[in-house]
């Protein structure tokens, strides 16, 4: 793959399926009880503003999740702050699928599927990524640049049978 792409200054957002599978989870149920309420005249005002609720939440959320990737390092940002590593400190990085963790490692609110970089600073808590926001072509995209930027000195490099190619 072209890392080329990936190099310098880009930033990457979620993707746009992301939106629509979640937006399908709380808007269908809001869609149903909107048209329930109205054909039998029930008063269900709180329950679509609960759904409302949710699904500004879940946008917010969403929005807030992106991956800078600059000539030195990775940048991730989440609603609840940021987290980055150098290049130059990359100890090793796995795609982790499931809720078992790879390293052995206690991580607070793992993804299902999330990218964990390893710092080779021992007091550091590994980065994980929540990449089931991001498209498969910027997830491909971030790994060959971590394997180009770290390559030699990186053990315990698992791209989690993510398949190869276009």
């Amino acid at each position: 793959m072209d890392t080329a792409a990936y190099a310098s200054g880009l930033r990457l957002r979620p993707c746009l399926s992301t939106y629509i599978v979640l937006d399908g989870v709380f808007f269908a149920p809001l869609v149903l009880i909107g048209a329930a309420s109205a054909l039998r005249g029930i008063r269900a005002w709180d329950v679509i503003v609960v759904f409302c609720f949710a699904l500004v939440a879940t946008h917010t959320w969403i929005r807030s999740n992106w991956i800078d990737l600059s000539d030195k390092g990775l940048l991730y940002h989440t609603l609840l702050g940021r987290k980055s590593i150098a290049f130059s400190a990359v100890e090793s990085f796995c795609l982790d699928v499931g809720v078992q963790d790879s390293f052995k490692e206690r991580v607070r609110c793992p993804g299902f599927y999330r990218l964990v970089i390893r710092s080779n600073d021992s007091g550091v808590a590994p980065l994980v990524i929540n990449v089931k926001l991001f498209s498969l072509a910027d997830v491909r995209g971030v790994l060959s640049v971590l394997e180009d930027r770290c390559v030699g000195k990186v053990r315990g490099v698992d791209n989690g049978g993510l398949p190869v190619g276009k």
